[in-house]
C-alpha cells in the first residue's frame, strides 16, 4: 500500500468512490496472496502428505490422516487473514480527506 499512496490520493482528489479503491487493493491482495501464501501452503501440504505416507508405513497404522475439509478451511483462513490484514491500512487511509492524503503523503 505504501507504493500506492500517491495514486490513492489522486483517486480521492478526483472523487473516485472508496469502494473502487478498496476493490483495486483487494485484487492486488488476491494476486499477491495467490503467488506467495498459496504457493507456500501447497508446498507445506505436499510435504505433510509425503511424511504422513511414510510415517503410516513405518508404524503399519494410520497415525496421520489427510483431511480435505481441513485443507479447504486452512486455505480459506490464509486468504481471509491476508485480506483482513492487507485491507486494514487502506481503510485507515481512506478515513482521511483527499486533501490530507495529498498533503501528508505527497512524495
Amino acid at each position: 500500500m505504501i507504493a500506492d499512496i500517491y495514486s490513492i490520493g489522486v483517486y480521492r482528489c478526483l472523487r473516485a468512490p472508496k469502494i473502487k479503491i478498496i476493490g483495486n487493493s483487494l485484487v492486488d491482495l488476491l494476486v499477491l496472496c495467490s503467488v506467495t501464501s498459496l504457493l507456500g501452503y501447497l508446498l507445506i501440504l505436499f510435504g505433510y502428505n509425503i511424511s504422513a505416507k511414510y510415517i503410516n508405513q513405518l508404524f503399519n497404522e494410520t497415525m496421520l490422516r489427510v483431511n480435505n475439509s481441513l485443507f479447504l478451511l486452512g486455505l480459506l483462513g490464509v486468504y481471509g487473514l491476508n485480506i483482513l490484514i492487507g485491507l486494514f491500512p487502506v481503510c485507515l487511509l481512506l478515513r482521511k480527506t483527499p486533501s490530507e492524503i495529498c498533503s501528508k503523503y505527497d512524495i
